[in-house]
């Protein structure tokens, strides 16, 4: 059993304690962050050239071919650097931002542990579960919206249990998340809501207060919610102290 308002709380002591460095982790991982896949197709779709190339036979009776070809091939450039971005090195911040959280709650965190799944042969297994991670859920997301917010929030604590094993493999990081979220995805959905009001003051304050409070404290929260999850399967057996070994050095 866990209550949001503790959660909340010792996540506002953990990221203050160690105020400019979760601010400026934070707000590298959100800066990648919005140069996710879906965001740049949908800045593509809005620009007239692209709505044209994709609106039938007339585009190529009126305009020139060569301006086709060049709308999308920089159209195609930018949709494979931004995926190449995602999978190769956001998704990897993502976990080295959790490693840095996790950390924090004990200790004064370097701002040196973003880099922490690139290090020491953990980055192609990083990687590749994270990759299949966004991949699941953008399939079930293909299917209808709702399986695929389910589905976010059964693999909600992959890239924390790869933040602290860098090594499980795929099956056995999937599976352990889903252990950790059954019964708690209703929760964890109203924990992040919980969040709305501070989401609305970030946005009357032209985001000023979203990078200097509102993101740090909402992924120290998250930090705070896995510790607990973790402490959970492991006394429920789910995982052992060898698998999960800890978030010291």
């Amino acid at each position: 059993m866990w209550y949001r308002a503790d959660i909340k709380r010792r996540a506002r002591t953990a990221f203050q304690r160690n105020y400019w460095n979760a601010v400026a982790v934070a707000a590298i991982f959100y800066f990648l962050a919005g140069f996710q896949i879906e965001n740049r197709w949908d800045d593509l779709w809005q620009s007239k050239s692209v709505q044209e190339i994709f609106n039938g036979i007339r585009f190529f009776v009126v305009h020139n071919f060569l301006e086709l070809l060049v709308d999308l091939t920089i159209a195609i450039v930018i949709f494979f650097a931004a995926a190449v971005l995602n999978i190769f090195v956001k998704n990897v911040i993502e976990v080295g931002s959790n490693r840095f959280f996790m950390e924090n709650r004990k200790e004064y965190a370097s701002l040196g542990r973003l880099g922490y799944g690139f290090m020491n042969g953990r980055y192609m297994n990083v990687v590749w579960v994270q990759f299949l991670r966004r991949l699941f859920i953008a399939l079930w997301t293909l299917l209808l919206i709702v399986p695929g917010i389910i589905k976010s929030y059964e693999y909600r604590m992959i890239p924390y249990i790869l933040a602290e094993n860098p090594y499980m493999n795929r099956e056995r990081a999937f599976w352990l998340s889903r252990q950790m979220m059954m019964g708690q995805k209703m929760e964890v959905f109203l924990l992040d809501l919980s969040f709305l009001g501070w989401e609305f003051a970030s946005i009357l304050t032209c985001g000023i207060a979203g990078w200097f409070f509102v993101k740090p404290y909402k992924e120290a929260t998250v930090a705070e919610l896995y510790s607990v999850l973790r402490a959970d399967a492991l006394e429920r057996g789910y995982v052992t102290n060898g698998e999960l070994p800890g978030f010291e050095g």
